[in-house]
């Protein structure tokens, strides 16, 4: 009987060994940085003096819609400026995978740097702007395909994917109700 139980223990142990084998191994066999940058939704221009608005219906709207684009993937960490509309725009896919949001001060080498470095094999958030969008892209090396982004540039996605040996590709996908009129290279 104490042979039988000793079984049925290493059997158990066995079995979530390979468990957790497999599932840490399916985590970093993509071997997959995935970086998802936006430009924050639509805010409210009501009131022309406030220089920090909060986001407008459609904007909450384009909100929901990167909450539902995003719905499947695990983020890991969400980084937004200081500002309500960056903030309100990356809050929802935060919450909903528990991660705080971070706030990041300039769009530059040190910060890639360190969202490469910490945050390898995962998947990470970025709100930006109508001008650092596009730094933010280039910060990562890469070239995108416009220097700043006009007031139609609401519903881009750029989806930046380091693989296991650091290569990194650009890919640009349109979310929400469709705002960009302009064709841009790479746009799916």
């Amino acid at each position: 009987m104490p042979a039988t139980i000793y079984n049925i223990k290493l059997s158990i142990f066995l079995s979530l060994g390979l468990i957790f084998f497999f599932l840490s191994s399916a985590t970093f066999a993509s071997g997959q940085t995935v970086i998802y940058i936006v430009r924050h939704a639509e805010k409210d221009l009501r009131n022309p003096s406030d220089n920090n608005p909060n986001l407008s219906q459609e904007g909450r709207e384009r909100v929901e819609a990167l909450n539902k684009l995003l719905r499947r993937e695990s983020i890991s960490a969400v980084f937004s400026t200081k500002y309500n509309r960056t903030m309100q725009t990356v809050a929802p896919v935060a919450q909903r995978n528990g991660t705080p949001v971070q706030t990041y001060i300039e769009a530059n080498k040190e910060f890639a740097d360190m969202v490469k470095t910490e945050f390898a094999n995962k998947k990470i958030l970025i709100s930006g702007h109508s001008n650092t969008v596009p730094g933010l892209v280039k910060s990562f090396g890469l070239i995108p395909p416009m220097d700043a982004l006009t007031d139609e540039d609401y519903d881009l996605l750029f989806i930046i994917t380091f693989d296991k040996k650091g290569k990194a590709t650009l890919k640009i996908e349109q979310y929400g109700k469709v705002h960009h009129q302009t064709a841009l290279p790479g746009l799916k």
